[in-house]
């Protein structure tokens, strides 16, 4: 959504390779924007929507959409949520829109701009309103680091870099809430829930044997974890020391 002038013209030329930059949605205006969706709502195409702290302007659009093409199953996504308000994240549920956050990139690494808030920051990443509104919610690494226990760590405590202040606190999940929304909830994204996500006969047999439980360890130590087997498919394809 949006852009300065300068950043979406230099990433509209460079297409289609926009890994300088990030993603061409730097070079979306609010009208295209919404031109894009009715155009994918019309034509049964799933939309997902990058938003960070950006949500309050998008909700009016898919609701508009909904109003003539309803949303409900279609599971478009929105993605990577900062900071948000009750209202909006209301709007979602109501709208049957799936959401992922990427916790670690806005807690951690850029939580420094969410330490003055004045609700302490209870609507930044907020995944226990989420779950309460019961609004399919899936976390993510994004690459922020790419470890998985890095994020899991910070779904649990909500640490912010250099200060170490906690954004949230209210926020802030327990571990096995965490691994469900980091691997069974990923599945109905793509509409796999059928068949992979839990441990179950008939479901795909993808498994990772961990050092630790992290469920009955203390949260701070959940970015200690290491995986010491992976299966895919029921086949090892990393094993620790090898």
């Amino acid at each position: 959504m949006a852009a300065t002038p300068a950043v979406a013209c230099c990433a509209r030329d460079n297409l289609p390779d926009t890994g300088w930059s990030g993603f061409v949605e730097q070079a979306l205006t609010p009208a295209d924007f919404r031109e894009a969706c009715f155009l994918a709502a019309e034509h049964d195409l799933r939309l997902h929507t990058i938003v960070s702290d950006r949500l309050h302007e998008v909700v009016p659009v898919l609701e508009a959409v909904n109003e003539r093409h309803p949303l409900s199953g279609r599971r478009w996504v929105i993605e990577h949520i900062g900071r948000a308000r009750l209202s909006d994240l209301e709007a979602l549920k109501r709208l049957d829109v799936l959401v992922t956050t990427i916790p670690t990139y806005f807690l951690w690494k850029g939580g420094a701009a969410y330490l003055e808030e004045p609700d302490g920051g209870d609507l930044v990443v907020p995944h226990a309103h989420l779950l309460r509104l019961g609004i399919p919610t899936a976390i993510a690494t994004d690459n922020i680091p790419h470890d998985p226990f890095f994020t899991l760590w910070s779904v649990c405590n909500r640490l912010e870099r250099t200060s170490g202040r906690i954004i949230g606190p209210d926020q802030r999940l327990d571990a096995e809430t965490a691994l469900r929304l980091f691997t069974v909830a990923g599945a109905a994204l793509t509409f796999d829930e059928g068949w992979k996500g839990p441990l179950r006969p008939g479901f795909a047999a993808d498994l990772a044997v961990l050092s630790e439980d992290p469920t009955a360890i203390d949260p701070d130590r959940l970015r200690d974890l290491r995986c010491r087997l992976t299966l895919v498919g029921g086949r090892i394809v990393h094993r620790e020391g090898l």
